[in-house]
């Protein structure tokens, strides 16, 4: 749930006790008062002014109080409690046009929702305690940990997509495990176990290199280009179908399995239109038939400027198929001059693509006829691999290394692996069963390493390691203190999405962890280490919804500049920009606006920024410029909470309410009819004749105003003065309630930055739900009040919040 609180709601409901006090003389009911006092009062009260609205022939919002009680007798009442309460001293309730109460009346009735709220987090033993399992991510982090695997090969990519809750994707209660996903795990339990432990011989490390005869120039929009040759006798294999499809041209040696020839491609597919070309495919080298490894790829590469004089960027892509898997390998400035560009990347023992990709800041596609094109040569390209430094592996080594085949070994590799596994000490009754297996297998014939293997495989496929478990005490009621290795394994993937390292685990292990002062410089220490990362990514990923950035794509037709590096760019740039605030210090008062900005060359030029080159994103300054700035100026946010072809104020408003106000808005009702496409009128217009249906007035008051301030961003997120269908001037104006108004972007976010207690306050909320991996109830409103007047105090900064998460009893109790 969203528990709602503005600052509003609290210096209201201050006043209002004050009144209280005087006008009841500072009265405390009784229990046994208060529980009367619901018949005598509230139903009454409820009856009276209510009903109408929130009863059984309407339900207006969502909200029904007809059959409301005391929490006591059915605890899904206490979040209707709470959002009555907060709806009465926003003074949404009862509506303006409605006969209003007396002022005592609504402190008697906010009075006893609180007394009602206290008794009941009082009587409550609930802990919210849920045994979660890893979401893919966790899963995926936690494997690479275990076994030291590349972090190009995707151990989850088998596994079915995690149910969210309120877009988070690590709440206990909303992941579940199915028989079907359980066999999902052991068959890929299975998989990994053979990436991480190879068998058979060294694979042989071969170097290929292929040397252009020609200039490969990927742009030319002429027929199927012979770009690459390989010295020959004269033989040329035919091309297959799928081949041809492509229009490539292949060269090979004789006697050569076709599945082990290096082949390059270029793609002439044109659409003529009057703006120019379109170029569908870039350049490709593709081969297959290799064991699966670390390859390192070079080659000498230099660009040609377009008629502008504007040199490509090169981007650099993996894709292995089957499964059609991108992996994105570099992204390099060019120069004029030739440059020798050395990359690695995991290639996976199937049939592989690089792709490479090129464009000048902001187009991609198209060019006018008759000019230039920017243009990528290509002298020469070596493929190495697989790179093999450590034979059979890292996990061989930390595992197998130095052991013999005997019980004792097996014991201890195995326990070992499973502590690891388990993140803390296996049960004894544990480590039985697997002995008893290993031996089985020995039994059957296996060898010691194909044994223990094979015990180690059905590990990671146990509850301990798929789950973070929490034990609960036999006799103990209400929270108890979580023990050291379920602290470590708590912070461990709070603020790394992944297991504790060797440091962390140690703590736990020595009966330290718990300690607050040992736990709090944990918690400093990891929030600096690189695999923090992780943790901005992942929480972006699933408050922002950041996941979801391209899954809606925008129409390329309408906005020539949207391309994957462009997207990806976004992606990172909010990323890095909450990872730098949490790691410098900074307050969260810069999500909703900053001085600066973090971006790359792809970036800057698409925001107009200019003096920034290059793929790698830096911390710039926006000091000359009030169009961005903050999390509502950054494209990612404003492309996601578009539909791809226009922006939507009615979804960019109620993103702002809800993840950064914390102040969601109900469903809209199922009736409501859609916008009226353009007839010359604004977008403002037509949501004006929209907003005047009765069933939609109330939300869209609401909204629009913060929907209306980003329209100067179109539905990618560039700067626009006037709208794209009717060339009129963009209004960004409006007013915010109890706030004043505003004319432009900027002083809309000026007007926002006096709601800085709401945004730290939703921002905790937001944090506290994600550490805990469980839904937020009535009862952690209190410690949501703690933590976010703590980094009040503390000047508002991100670190300070996430700090005071991690001291908070919630987070220190199961």
């Amino acid at each position: 749930m969203a528990i709602k609180n503005s600052s509003a709601v609290r210096i209201l409901y201050l006043a209002a006790s004050a009144t209280s006090l005087i006008a009841f003389g500072a009265a405390t009911l009784s229990a046994d008062e208060h529980a009367a006092s619901f018949g005598q009062e509230i139903q009454p009260f409820l009856r009276s002014h209510c009903v109408r609205c929130h009863g059984p022939d309407r339900e207006e919002g969502g909200l029904r109080v007809d059959r409301l009680g005391p929490i006591g007798s059915k605890p899904e009442f206490a979040n209707v409690w709470l959002e009555l309460r907060d709806r009465i001293v926003k003074n949404e309730m009862p509506p303006k046009d409605e006969p209003q109460p007396a002022a005592e009346q609504r402190v008697m009735l906010l009075d006893w929702i609180n007394e009602e709220l206290r008794l009941a987090r009082e009587a409550s033993s609930h802990t919210g305690h849920v045994m979660r399992r890893l979401n893919r991510a966790e899963y995926r982090e936690t494997l690479r940990e275990l076994l030291d695997l590349h972090p190009a090969i995707d151990t989850a990519r088998d596994l079915p997509e995690d149910d969210t809750y309120h877009g988070f994707d690590n709440i206990g209660s909303a992941l579940n495990i199915s028989p079907v996903q359980m066999r999902v795990y052991v068959e890929n339990a299975a998989r990994v176990m053979d990436l991480a432990f190879p068998s058979g011989r060294r694979p042989q490390q071969e170097l290929t290199r292929i040397l252009a005869m020609d200039a490969v120039d990927f742009y030319r929009a002429n027929d199927a280009v012979r770009a690459w040759r390989q010295e020959t006798n004269g033989k040329v294999i035919p091309k297959a179908e799928y081949e041809r499809q492509k229009k490539e041209v292949m060269s090979a040696v004789p006697d050569v399995d076709l599945t082990r020839t290096i082949r390059f491609g270029t793609t002439s597919q044109t659409e003529y239109r009057d703006e120019g070309v379109e170029f569908s495919n870039m350049g490709n080298v593709q081969w297959g038939g290799r064991p699966a490894g670390l390859y390192r790829l070079r080659f000498r590469v230099r660009a040609i400027a377009n008629s502008r004089g504007d040199l490509p960027m090169l981007s650099v892509t993996l894709t292995t198929s089957p499964p059609n898997v991108d992996q994105p390998v570099m992204t390099v400035d060019l120069t004029p001059e030739f440059r020798i560009y050395e990359m690695e990347a995991f290639a996976q023992p199937h049939f592989s693509t690089l792709r490479f990709e090129a464009a000048v800041m902001g187009n991609r596609y198209f060019y006018k006829r008759g000019a230039a094109a920017p243009r990528i040569m290509v002298e020469s390209l070596e493929i190495e691999g697989p790179i093999v430094e450590d034979w059979p592996s890292p996990a061989w080594h930390e595992y197998f290394g130095g052991a013999e085949d005997s019980e004792e070994d097996a014991r201890e590799i195995i326990a070992r692996f499973a502590e690891k596994a388990f993140r803390r000490p296996p049960t004894s009754s544990r480590m039985d069963q697997f002995l008893a297996f290993y031996q089985t297998r020995r039994d059957a014939g296996d060898e010691f390493e194909t044994a223990v293997k094979l015990v180690m495989q059905a590990i990671l496929a146990t509850p301990e390691f798929l789950f973070l478990v929490e034990e609960e005490p036999a006799s103990a009621e209400g929270p108890q203190p979580l023990d050291d290795y379920e602290l470590a394994a708590r912070l461990s993937y709070f603020l790394w999405s992944g297991p504790p390292d060797e440091e962390l685990y140690s703590l736990a292990k020595t009966g330290r962890l718990h300690e607050e002062k040992t736990l709090l410089t944990q918690a400093r220490r990891m929030m600096l280490h690189p695999r923090a990362a992780r943790f901005a990514e992942n929480f972006t990923g699933q408050w922002l919804m950041l996941r979801t950035l391209g899954q809606m794509a925008p129409d390329s037709r309408k906005f020539v500049e949207w391309e994957e590096t462009l997207q990806e760019s976004m992606r990172k740039e909010t990323e890095l920009f909450f990872l730098h605030l949490l790691q410098n210090d900074l307050p969260v008062t810069n999500l909703i606006d900053s001085d600066f900005a973090m971006l790359n060359g792809r970036l800057a030029y698409f925001y107009g920024i200019e003096g920034v080159s290059g793929y790698e994103f830096r911390r710039v300054s926006l000091e000359e410029t009030e169009q961005r700035g903050g999390l509502l100026g950054q494209a990612s946010i404003l492309t996601l909470t578009s539909d791809g072809i226009r922006t939507l104020p009615m979804k960019r408003g109620a993103f702002i309410l809800e993840n950064l106000l914390g102040d969601p808005l109900p469903p809209p009702p199922n009736d409501v009819p859609p916008v009226k496409e353009s007839t010359g009128a604004t977008l403002r217009e037509r949501l004006a004749a929209h907003r005047s249906m009765p069933a939609c007035a109330s939300c869209h008051a609401k909204l629009d105003p913060f929907g209306f301030a980003l329209e100067n961003f179109n539905a990618i997120g560039k700067w626009r003065e006037k709208e794209e269908e009717t060339r009129l001037p963009i209004d960004a104006s409006g007013e915010l309630k109890e706030l004043g108004q505003f004319e432009t972007f900027a002083e809309f976010k000026g007007l926002m930055t006096m709601r800085r207690d709401d945004v730290a306050r939703c921002v905790s909320e937001k944090l506290l739900m994600y550490a805990l991996g469980r839904p937020l109830d009535f009862t952690d409103e209190p410690v949501i009040e703690a933590i976010a007047n703590r980094t009040k105090e503390d000047g508002y900064k991100l670190s300070r919040l996430v700090l005071a998460i991690v001291a908070s009893d919630p987070f220190r109790t199961k």
